[in-house]
């Protein structure tokens, strides 16, 4: 497969996905007097299968008809050492009132604009056409033709929510930058991409790459940003701040089986503001990959994992929360990770597909089980009141 298409003419505006909370009212109880639910303890919920396994996929929440719908994009349904098959499809399902979810629906597939792309190990962001179209742009991830070297754009359809209108947008990666498999794809800020870590081939790396979207060229290309400490791959990501937003590395593997148990953030030039290199923020009880990581308000939580060889060790089940410390005296700094009582899964799972709604957390798949072949299981929690 050729991954290539004619350069997209619309422009980008990048953004984090922001969608309102959820809102729950139990109402009065009989005698008119609100009644004590006692403490918030949240706790892990099934919901409606995913209709294959699935694990190294990405998610995102849209907007649609009737509410916010979770889409699942792309994925594999075998094991870390043995991904196969590959996933092009995209599906959604709506998010109910409950916070449980309706009927997957078929809703497009990765696309060049030519071509489906099977793909897993990506990442995904939203994204915001001039017109005002939402949609998603995908980058980094492999299949069974190779890397994905672009970046792809594809937009809601209205009439049945599916994506389409995909289009290759540039930069290209260039063959000396290479493909990026198990890394991060995120936004620097509001109109600046940044590919982070990953593996090439077998190999774990240290690299980073960013392009800006919008620099007065309607060809932007990708430079070498400032290379992680050490090579590391299946880390997670969160952004927390606006405008210039800190990322955060938490967790991932790296070379010779070693695991990551430090949290790196961005460091910026005071003046300009460039990323120039990375901090330790913090660090995790225990080293862990491919764990399940998400933002809620300044919560950064952790969940389940491997804390070993994603081949063969136990998968986790522990939940574990830090806050991020945004003040002048501890911008870049998490607080100690703790564990989150009563939020324990229900079964250890690690590479599971993530998304988060309101105060909600959704798991899609992942490696389950003493074979850690991907599942088709789907859970929830409410993390927070």
């Amino acid at each position: 497969m050729k991954l290539s298409a004619p350069v997209a003419s619309l422009v980008l505006l990048l953004g984090a996905c922001s969608t309102p909370s959820a809102q729950s009212d139990a109402g009065p109880g009989d005698t008119g007097a609100t009644p004590d639910a006692g403490p918030f303890v949240p706790s892990w919920h099934a919901t409606t299968d995913y209709p294959t396994p699935i694990a190294f996929g990405t998610a995102l929440v849209l907007p649609g008809d009737g509410g916010a719908y979770l889409y699942v994009i792309g994925g594999a349904s075998g094991t870390f050492g043995g991904l196969a098959p590959f996933h092009a499809e995209i599906r959604r399902a709506l998010i109910q009132s409950d916070g449980s979810l309706g009927a997957w629906q078929d809703a497009g597939a990765i696309n060049t604009g030519r071509m489906d792309v099977q793909l897993a190990g990506h990442g995904a962001i939203r994204v915001v056409a001039e017109d005002g179209s939402i949609g998603m742009a995908i980058a980094g991830g492999g299949g069974p033709t190779g890397t994905l070297g672009l970046v792809l754009a594809g937009y809601i359809q209205t009439v049945d929510g599916s994506i389409g209108m995909w289009g290759a947008f540039p930069p290209q990666i260039s063959a000396a930058q290479g493909g990026q498999v198990f890394g991060s794809f995120n936004t620097f800020e509001s109109h600046q991409l940044a590919l982070v870590g990953g593996m090439q081939g077998t190999t774990p790396i240290d690299h980073v790459i960013i392009a800006a979207t919008m620099a007065g060229t309607m060809v932007p290309t990708w430079r070498e940003g400032p290379a992680l400490p050490a090579p590391r791959y299946g880390h997670g990501t969160v952004q927390i701040g606006m405008g210039t937003p800190d990322i955060y590395v938490i967790g991932g593997g790296g070379t010779g089986g070693t695991l990551a148990s430090d949290v790196l953030v961005t460091v910026r030039d005071a003046t300009s503001l460039e990323v120039t290199s990375w901090a330790t923020a913090g660090s995790l009880p225990s080293p862990v990959v491919f764990p399940h990581v998400a933002l809620l308000g300044d919560h950064v939580y952790v969940i389940g994992g491997v804390a070993g060889d994603p081949g063969f060790d136990a998968l986790a089940t522990s939940t574990r929360m830090a806050t991020a410390m945004t003040g002048a005296s501890g911008h870049g700094q998490l607080t100690a990770f703790a564990n989150v009582d009563g939020a324990s899964l229900p079964e250890g799972r690690a590479g599971g597909i993530v998304a988060t709604f309101g105060h909600t957390v959704y798991i899609v798949g992942g490696m389950m089980g003493a074979d850690h072949m991907a599942s088709a299981s789907v859970v929830y929690a409410q993390l927070e009141p």
